[in-house]
């Protein structure tokens, strides 16, 4: 601790999102959305940081969070705002597929405008927990450490020890760092908190997230009379818990057995805040499986429905862009959600093979989900399934019916995607004679099947002012 006449050190610490300024604006969640979401993972991380005992006992911290993905230049206005802070440390995080390319594009944009190799801040990149990435990041020196998986315990370790003048980072949990032999080291990653840190939503300016306006010219008649919401208004992504995606190879649970499920209370002050205070009129929920408690789901949507009952809140909308499992919907489930503002249920279903659910660890009860669309339709809102054809050792008939499932189920729309390149781990290598070798094709006879349909049509017609008026 600094004595009585010493004054307290300043610490600056910058959080950059990068992204590319002639790409498409990419989301918190990687929700595949159009409009930029503030990055919510970078908030948590920016929490975790002030809330840690050792950093703010040992200095003042300043924090800021530039965002390339508002940034009008992309990541290379959002590098020259960083290092216009002076900052002491720069955490870099970006989401999707594409984040280790972003994250290697800002790195060496920072090392290239340092005055010399030692003068600079450190370079800390926030990765998922996947070694190998990391190990070609340091090895490009395009960072200079990487925290890898969960790391609102490991964040602040790492920034004291740099702070205090230490470059050894052994002992930090999910670290990689390059030696100054060259090789490069792992820790073993952290566990998952037991408690999940209230994003810092007073680093961001919601206004730089709103999409500019629809120029539907209907759209803004109704918009102006509160009868369709104003695409202007603030879009906003939150996670209520964390857990493994449904994707994951290694999963050994259905959608991730170590959830840390934030409380209900919790979740509704942050939703209030946003809301109520913050103008934000479309409210994302990017959990992978928000029906996985039913009961936790129906108190979260029933207290947002009650907070966008206010008067002022017209044109309100919920979305669950990462989608429901579908089984764990009940009739009150799907009436707390369509009062809260969901207009469209994305089942994220997979495949109607019950071999292939239990390979895929989803183990979804495909009754309980078709019963769900029925629940769906009868409450005037879009049901919507996402599945696989092609998946690792599917054959042509689990294909087959795969696609009569979907025809037959009361969904409004539904998108087959190719489940060729699905990483299902070493075990399950696709064998030669299941490969599909045409899989336009496959996808052309599941939407034919699909939409072809009186029933469908029937039911596209009813949706239709529900189409119209929401996206």
């Amino acid at each position: 601790m600094p004595g009585s006449g010493e004054r307290t050190p300043q610490r600056t610490i910058a959080l950059l999102r990068p992204h590319d300024a002639a790409g498409a604006a990419p989301t918190s969640q990687g929700d595949g959305a159009n409009a930029a979401t503030p990055p919510v993972g970078l908030l948590e991380t920016a929490a975790a940081v002030r809330s840690s005992d050792r950093l703010t006992a040992a200095a003042s911290l300043r924090l800021a969070l530039i965002d390339g993905a508002v940034d009008p230049d992309g990541t290379q206005g959002a590098v020259s705002r960083t290092l216009e802070l002076g900052p002491d440390a720069v955490v870099l995080g970006a989401d999707g597929a594409d984040a280790p390319g972003a994250l290697r594009e800002a790195g060496q944009q920072l090392a290239a405008r340092r005055r010399s190799p030692t003068d600079g801040p450190l370079r800390v990149a926030l990765l998922e927990d996947d070694p190998e990435t990391a190990e070609q990041l340091l090895r490009e020196d395009s960072v200079d450490v990487v925290l890898r998986g969960e790391v609102e315990e490991p964040i602040a370790n790492l920034l004291g020890r740099a702070f205090e003048g230490q470059r050894g980072w052994e002992g930090v949990r999910g670290v990689s760092w390059r030696t100054e032999g060259g090789d490069v080291r792992h820790e073993l990653s952290a566990s998952r908190p037991a408690q999940l840190p209230l994003p810092a939503w007073d680093l961001v300016d919601l206004e730089d997230y709103r999409p500019a306006p629809e120029r539907g010219r209907l759209r803004a008649f109704l918009a102006a009379r509160g009868l369709a919401p104003r695409s202007s208004e603030g879009i906003v992504t939150l996670r209520t818990t964390r857990s493994c995606g449904p994707n994951c190879p290694t999963c050994r649970g259905s959608f991730g057995h170590t959830a840390v499920k934030r409380p209900v209370d919790d979740v509704l002050r942050e939703v209030r805040e946003l809301v109520a205070r913050r103008n934000v009129r479309v409210l994302r929920l990017g959990d992978d499986a928000f029906d996985g408690d039913p009961g936790r789901a129906e108190a979260i949507a029933r207290g947002i429905a009650r907070i966008a009952a206010a008067p002022h809140l017209r044109g309100f909308r919920l979305e669950l862009p990462r989608g429901l499992r579908g089984d764990g919907l009940s009739p009150s489930l799907v009436d707390a959600l369509t009062e809260a503002g969901l207009r469209r249920f994305v089942l994220d279903v997979g495949t109607a093979s019950p071999r292939l659910q239990r390979l895929l660890k989803r183990n979804i009860d495909l009754d309980r989900a078709a019963a769900a669309l029925e629940m769906i339709d009868r409450a005037g809102a879009r049901g919507h399934l996402r599945l696989f054809l092609g998946l690792p050792t599917e054959t042509t008939g689990e294909a087959a019916h795969t696609i009569r499932w979907s025809a037959r189920s009361a969904a409004h729309t539904a998108s087959f995607v190719s489940g060729a390149d699905h990483d299902l781990g070493s075990l399950w290598q696709r064998r030669d004679e299941h490969d599909f070798d045409d899989f336009p094709a496959l996808r052309r006879r599941a939407l034919f099947a699909f939409y072809v349909s009186a029933r469908r049509a029937r039911r596209l017609l009813r949706a239709a002012p529900r189409i119209l008026l929401t996206r």
